[in-house]
């Protein structure tokens, strides 16, 4: 459980500072809207990495694209 733990630390970790990375050195290059996309995209996909390891949801992948997707159809 512990290696796991740290497993998905360090995978959210990497993702993160994609993240920042992405917004330190693109913004003013890329269009804002590119951005934008990229960075929700990147929040979903840590959302759903979270939701399948934490809640033990990988196998049950259909429900959690509509439990992730379907809210922020809401938002947008």
């Amino acid at each position: 459980m512990v290696k796991m733990i740290w497993r998905t630390f360090r995978i959210l970790l990497i993702v993160t500072v994609v993240e920042v990375a992405c917004a330190i050195t693109l913004t003013g290059i890329l269009p804002q809207i590119i951005l934008n996309v990229f960075y929700i995209l990147m929040s979903a996909a840590k959302a759903f990495y979270i939701v399948s390891i934490f809640m033990h949801l990988k196998f049950a992948v259909k429900y959690m694209m509509v439990t992730i997707l379907v809210p922020r159809c809401f938002l947008l």
